[in-house]
């Protein structure tokens, strides 16, 4: 997969940058096409409370989160955020930088910032309600492999064929998974990139997201 695509809507050029948020070369990618590029908007794939995760960290109170019965939507969320965390620790880049990049860059070139995915907690909300047993069971030991084993990323992960292969293995390990991470959020970033733009008579919109969500939002 090309990493940049391009695709209008109305007057405005929207040109979408796939990225795998641990790697070195996705925050060089970022950063390169931003300045090329010039951009009166920066979409992002985040929701409000990661855009401030990302510089902040906030003590969660582990009675408030079962008080309002959301104990199964944290857990998954420390899980998901954990693999994460421990991919950039092995290749040596932190989680989220490319996004960190992103808005940096746009700062520096007057660009205005756009959040554009939907709240995590309602993805995951949506996650352990269609979840199978059997894909519960499934996807537990996938997860339970990245605890226990090494894993090892390069660049050829925003590559189309990789993709591609990557997103066939989630549909297969679990429909309902892909279903609420990848095609839901899809369309919520293109409807949320369609909006920006209608407000714009013309111009242009970088929007910065994962290599897995191009094809769908494009």
């Amino acid at each position: 997969m090309n990493s940049v695509l391009r695709t209008k809507v109305g007057n405005v050029e929207v040109v979408l940058v796939g990225t795998a948020h641990v790697l070195k070369e996705s925050v060089e990618r970022v950063r390169e096409t931003i300045r090329e590029e010039m951009p009166e908007v920066v979409a992002l794939e985040l929701d409000m409370k990661r855009f401030s995760s990302l510089y902040e960290s906030r003590d969660v109170s582990l009675k408030e989160v079962i008080k309002q019965g959301k104990f199964m939507v944290f857990l998954v969320g420390v899980i998901l955020s954990y693999v994460q965390r421990k991919i950039g620790a092995e290749i040596g880049v932190e989680p989220g930088a490319e996004m960190k990049e992103a808005i940096k860059t746009a700062k520096e070139i007057g660009a205005r910032i756009a959040l554009i995915d939907q709240e995590l907690e309602t993805t995951l909300s949506r996650f352990l309600k269609t979840l199978s047993l059997r894909e519960k069971l499934r996807l537990l030991l996938s997860i339970l492999g990245v605890f226990r084993g090494k894993v090892e990323v390069d660049e050829d992960i925003t590559d189309e064929e990789t993709v591609n292969e990557l997103l066939e293995e989630l549909k297969e390990i679990s429909p309902s998974t892909y279903k609420v991470f990848v095609e839901e959020r899809n369309v919520v970033m293109a409807n949320r990139i369609r909006e920006i733009a209608s407000a714009m008579e013309n111009g242009k919109i970088v929007a910065v997201m994962g290599a897995g969500h191009l094809k769908g939002v494009s």
